[in-house]
């Protein structure tokens, strides 16, 4: 019974003693028990790269589709025609970030959405696919479709390694391109370019 005791003490301080220093531990449980820390620990640090806003104009939250984090939105334009959300911004590669918006069509003819004049901290920015056409009474995202791209190597020109604030002029016009409407975009931000 001493020995039994003796062991489990010594059991205990050893595993005590592993976790206290941080050392790394020989035993495949704690291993494996770290390496899901450690996991963890970068699902949440990816998580807190997503963007938020500092003026919160709407009190619902979205999903992005294929992405999976539940955020808060803002939203940019909401009338009887068309209705826009900015959710953040997401790494989409190594190389390139996705301008999560996610538009509604109301009308019963098909809008082309345009932002303009993308600014990142002050430097303007190039968009690939700078604009989309959204079928009448559909629902479009950005994030799925992977349009509103911008390259890092773009912010890098400028030595961005931090996303303060997102500036553009939103362009809305139907399908006879008689109808325009531009709506001036102001969006806080908080996101840490790695």
């Amino acid at each position: 019974m001493k020995r039994v005791l003796i062991l489990a003490a010594l059991l205990v301080m050893g595993v005590t003693g592993l976790v206290g220093c941080g050392e790394t531990s020989t035993t495949t449980s704690n291993t494996n028990t770290e390496s899901v820390v450690e996991s963890v620990a970068e699902d949440t640090d990816n998580a807190s790269e997503v963007v938020s806003a500092e003026e919160s104009k709407a009190d619902d939250s979205e999903t992005s589709s294929g992405i999976g984090t539940k955020q808060s939105s803002i939203t940019l334009v909401n009338n009887d025609e068309v209705s826009v959300k900015y959710n953040g911004i997401y790494r989409y590669s190594d190389d390139c970030l996705v301008l999560d918006l996610l538009i509604e069509n109301k009308c019963d003819n098909e809008r082309k959405f345009t932002p303009n004049n993308f600014v990142v901290n002050n430097c303007k920015i190039s968009l690939a696919n700078e604009y989309v056409n959204v079928p009448a009474h559909s629902k479009y995202s950005s994030t799925v479709n992977f349009d509103f791209i911008f390259l890092i190597s773009d912010l890098q020109t400028y030595d961005i390694a931090k996303i303060k604030s997102l500036d553009f002029d939103l362009e809305i016009d139907d399908e006879s391109y008689d109808k325009i409407h531009e709506y001036p975009i102001h969006i806080p931000c908080d996101y840490t370019v790695k």
